[in-house]
């Protein structure tokens, strides 16, 4: 699905050269957290980032306009490189970086969206210097269960107690696996020779891991392990109802403490 306007649809006094100013300014309004591309379509083709907003609240989000004009050189790695949080959204997947002197359309566009998603704008504009991102709605947005307060979705704890009830089904409830398993992993359906160690083998061109048992099974890698996954708190405080004690920040991989906090770990402490 999407949606494409002129610039002048948006706003009558809206240029075509974007050359002078430094930040897009859109008051929107997403039904879900769904990402979408924000495109802006040149005679050189259309230069995006990918957009992941708030849902169900009107927000304020001043894009800068760097992200469509020149590759991003900022980062520990890629994936510090490539996301850039803002105060009501993040933006990534940066495409086609170039001049924006004459911006003839802009697009919104979901390539693969879930229900009937829907993006609402209500303001477009341009500034050169930062206005900030602000919650246009009522606030808080996240509960003291780092669950998002506007959705109503089924198991959702309403309490601590609901917490504590959903952990004791929980050793009760462990679906089987639908799949017939090796004590390593593997797949019992297919085997080969089994020799007591890990391996790779190619059997009918294609290669395969081979577990100690000679059962074959395939490795999807997994990466940033850790104890808890944190939320970027700093600068967006007013958006949570609680935070997690300071003394339980100190686990987050990157940043300060001060930064960011995990509700996994606030939940998990509280279990």
């Amino acid at each position: 699905m999407e949606y494409q306007w002129l610039p002048q649809d948006l706003q009558p006094a809206l240029p075509t050269d974007w050359t002078p100013y430094a930040f897009l300014v859109l008051e929107l309004k997403a039904s879900s957290p769904q990402y979408f591309e924000l495109a802006l379509h040149t005679p050189q083709g259309a230069r995006s980032v990918r957009f992941h907003p708030f849902q169900g609240v009107w927000v304020r989000a001043a894009v800068p306009l760097h992200h469509f004009r020149e590759p991003l050189k900022a980062g520990h790695d890629l994936a510090s490189l490539g996301n850039k949080p803002r105060k009501t959204f993040f933006v990534n997947f940066h495409k086609n970086q170039g001049p924006l002197d004459r911006v003839d359309t802009i697009s919104i566009r979901i390539d693969h969206p879930v229900g009937q998603p829907t993006v609402e704008v209500r303001s477009f504009r341009l500034e050169k210097e930062d206005p900030g991102d602000a919650v246009l709605g009522d606030l808080p947005l996240v509960d003291e269960f780092g669950q998002w307060i506007l959705e109503d979705l089924p198991g959702k704890a309403q309490s601590l107690e609901d917490l504590q009830a959903s952990w004791k089904r929980e050793g009760f409830e462990q679906p089987a696996s639908p799949y017939q398993n090796s004590r390593y992993g593997g797949f019992l359906g297919a085997r080969g020779e089994p020799t007591g160690f890990f391996r790779v083998e190619q059997i009918d061109g294609r290669w395969w891991f081979v577990d100690p048992d000679g059962y074959l099974f395939f490795s999807s890698g997994v990466d940033c392990i850790a104890p808890a996954g944190g939320t970027h708190v700093a600068g967006r405080e007013e958006i949570f109802r609680a935070l997690p004690p300071f003394t339980l920040r100190a686990s987050i991989r990157h940043g300060s403490p001060a930064d960011f906090a995990s509700f996994e770990a606030w939940n998990l402490h509280r279990r």
